[in-house]
């Protein structure tokens, strides 16, 4: 399947978390957690098509927020 960002734990981006995906976790979510938005999120995960579920187990950055 489409994983929607890394299958395997990416390198450090400047400014970033990285965040791995648990099963039903949506974009929102994750942008809620870490106090950042959808947009930036994808912004900095070309990898990422649409902004609703990310796979479980797949990695993605999360732009710190707080």
């Amino acid at each position: 399947g489409k994983c929607g960002g890394y299958s395997k734990k990416p390198g450090a981006k400047s400014g970033c978390k990285i965040h791995k995906g648990v099963h039903g976790e949506t974009l929102t979510k994750i942008a809620t957690r870490y106090g950042t938005t959808v947009k930036k999120i994808m912004a900095v995960n070309p990898e990422l098509t649409d902004a609703g579920f990310i796979v479980s187990g797949c990695y993605i950055y999360v732009p710190s927020g707080k």
